[in-house]
């Protein structure tokens, strides 16, 4: 890089990676994209990777201003930019021959760069350009600055304009958005009639009981590993379970580099709505794990654990990313499984919402109204619902109970079962009726 060195992005370090200017400064804004990297649990080797392309990305920003080519620009058509010169440019920035980036490589560039656009948008008061500030001093003239805020994305931020933050949800590069509307048709939930089997393929009575905890109740991978062994998150003997914002606790016990793993939502309500037949193989695995792996002499009270390892004992969500992912597709094989490729342990809520919306059965038929599939996936923006539809716990609950009962302590969900069994009842309600009508 021109402008820039990139320090500690190696998988073993990049959480303390910093990129330090040419006065010798590290620069904030990149401090930022790290913190967020680790809240968002990413992986080692993910980690690494993204800490080199969002440098790579800001030293290319860095040489456009050197040229005064910044303004009137704002951070998106940069990128677009840079996704021309990644795809088309024979020489690098110091006029070095380099080899022209494969198409296939642009989803994970595009990726670490959309984590860094959403730290700037985040940070208002730090302007992108700020990276140049001695340059735009002696370059530009107090008014052709401020023309640069007012073209900026810090402009239309400051401006409430949403015409450069909506390109964000469309992506920031041109070349792979075919390929992204294919992939948002993909099969994103675990397959219902083998969630049983994914249960019988992992080895540890934990993944066990987290596998079983996501598809009974639907909620997010880090809500469920997040979860507390206190009776604000879990109530053994009423078999509830409360996700709660780690960010409202006191948790003295976790080191820095552990609290910044922790992450948070919103939801929409606290309590999980538990359903069967997972629920009760939850419990059970519960109580096997606690009895078998969990080690209850900690300075911590999360449920899950780090089993193995120079951090055993540690809280499951300080574990990378990818080594998770391991052991639910180590599991998916054992048991000669599929699994989805976008989503791996988040496929589990897929199939939770899936279950709720059109297999569950109820006396008055299979699935529930979509409103209680939002509420009971925690969706914290209630806008995804009609805004007269209003929850009524009770009502659930006992939705839920009649639901149990029609299971009969079915272990497992077998789909082609559940409809012969609907028709089956509505059968029967209308024999019920004709020979009620007949005496």
């Amino acid at each position: 890089m021109l402008h820039f060195t990139l320090l500690s992005a190696q998988p073993t370090n990049w959480r303390k990676a910093k990129l330090i200017t040419a006065s010798g400064e590290p620069l904030i804004l990149f401090d930022r994209y790290v913190r967020h990297l680790i809240r968002k649990g990413i992986s080692n080797s993910t980690g690494s990777g993204y800490m080199g392309h969002a440098a790579r990305f800001i030293d290319f920003c860095e040489a456009k201003s050197q040229k005064g080519f910044l303004l009137a620009t704002s951070i998106y058509d940069l990128a677009l930019e840079y996704e021309q010169y990644l795809l088309h440019e024979d020489l690098d920035l110091e006029g070095i021959p380099r080899k022209r980036t494969s198409p296939t490589s642009l989803p994970v560039i595009e990726a670490a760069l959309k984590h860094f656009v959403r730290i700037y948008e985040a940070a208002p008061n730090i302007d992108f350009l700020a990276i140049t500030t001695k340059i735009i001093q002696t370059t530009y003239s107090p008014n052709a600055q401020a023309k640069m805020k007012q073209h900026s994305l810090l402009g239309s931020v400051i401006r409430g304009s949403g015409e450069q933050r909506d390109r964000s949800k469309a992506g920031l590069f041109i070349t792979i958005k075919s390929n992204r509307s294919q992939n948002t048709n993909a099969v994103k939930s675990f397959e219902l009639d083998s969630i049983h089997l994914l249960f019988e393929g992992a080895k540890l009575h934990r993944d066990k009981c987290l596998y079983a905890l996501l598809a009974s109740g639907g909620i997010r991978t880090y809500e469920a590993e997040q979860l507390r062994i206190h009776p604000d998150h879990i109530d053994i003997k009423e078999q509830k379970i409360f996700i709660r914002s780690p960010f409202l606790e006191s948790l003295p016990e976790l080191s820095l580099d552990e609290w910044e793993s922790l992450h948070w939502k919103g939801r929409s309500v606290n309590e999980v709505f538990l359903v069967a037949p997972w629920k009760a193989l939850f419990f059970k695995h519960l109580d096997d794990y606690l009895t078998h792996e969990y080690n209850p002499h900690t300075d911590h009270d999360f449920l899950f654990q780090i089993l193995k390892g120079p951090r055993k004992y540690r809280p499951l969500f300080t574990r990378c990313r990818s080594s998770k992912i391991d052991n639910f597709d180590s599991a998916c094989l054992r048991m000669d499984i599929v699994p989805t490729k976008q989503s791996k342990l988040h496929s589990l809520r897929h199939s939770y919402g899936d279950y709720l919306y059109n297999w569950i059965p109820t006396p008055s038929g299979l699935g529930m109204p979509e409103t209680y599939v939002w509420h009971n996936l925690g969706h914290a923006d209630d806008r995804q619902m009609p805004r007269y539809a209003k929850l009524n716990i009770d009502s659930m609950n006992e939705k839920l109970r009649e639901s149990e009962a029609l299971l009969n302590n079915a272990e497992q969900i077998d789909t082609n079962t559940l409809r012969i069994e609907h028709y089956e009842r509505e059968i029967q309600k209308i024999k019920n009726k004709t020979l009620g009508k007949v005496a």
